[in-house]
């Protein structure tokens, strides 16, 4: 027996492929003369693909002259790691939600549209044609209304008419292009408030609307029409 001081094999490395980018744990050439490939591609392997490397003690044990079997390191090629790729359903599923949530958007944004030109043709042309025949007069003692069948008396000091029997202020309205003759009916109108409740008839749709709010202008319910409702024909 020799007391022999020797330098142990290289021990394993992982080493990172250039070429596939696959995980390789492979064990250096002790001279480094022979050239380590992956097995995954065939590529080579150098020393700066290397991952971690741990470092070489020298060690010191006493062996029998003779060839010496490498020890068993109990390391063995690893196969190389595969990237995750994206389930096919995923990416189904989330071009189906994007169509979604931009088609909502869409339906949105067209029934704002929709509700604005209604409004619009509400006050500048279901007016248009009839309201040409009834230009403020030239004299504002009393205007005849066919619906009624009489003459109204007007009202200089608050500046409208007014008919007792059926309890209905009303004017023509010239700040709007065209103007409009507009109605408040006591015990229809004064359901909303003082500020609001003048009334509007609509010559296209057949139907009463009422101011509602500053800038709003609704339907009269059904159950709010009377006898008592009337307008310039």
């Amino acid at each position: 027996m020799n007391q022999q001081t020797v330098n142990p094999p290289p021990a394993p490395v992982m080493y990172e492929c250039p070429f596939c980018r696959g995980k390789v744990t492979a064990q250096p050439s002790p001279d480094g003369r022979n050239l380590l490939t992956c097995p995954n591609c065939g590529g080579i392997l150098a020393e700066s693909n290397a991952i971690a490397q741990p470092q070489q003690t020298v060690q010191s044990f006493s062996q029998p002259q003779g060839n010496m079997a490498a020890p068993d390191t109990g390391y063995a090629e690893q196969p190389a790691a595969r990237r995750k790729r994206s389930s096919p359903l995923v990416k189904v599923l989330f071009l189906v939600f994007m169509i979604c949530i931009i088609a909502a958007a869409v339906r949105i944004a067209n029934s704002r549209m929709y509700e604005a030109a209604h409004r619009t043709d509400h006050n500048e042309n279901a007016y248009s044609d009839v309201n040409k025949e009834y230009n403020a007069p030239d004299s504002k003692d009393s205007i005849y209304v066919n619906a009624l069948g009489r003459s109204v008396p007007w009202d200089s000091e608050n500046e409208w008419y007014y008919d007792e029997d059926t309890d209905c202020y009303f004017f023509q309205n010239n700040d709007m292009d065209p103007p409009v003759w507009q109605y408040w009916f006591e015990g229809v109108s004064s359901n909303y408030g003082g500020d609001y409740g003048w009334m509007e008839w609509d010559y296209n749709e057949n139907r009463w609307y009422v101011q509602q709010s500053e800038n709003s202008w609704v339907p009269l319910p059904e159950n709010e029409y009377t006898d008592r409702l009337w307008h310039m024909e």
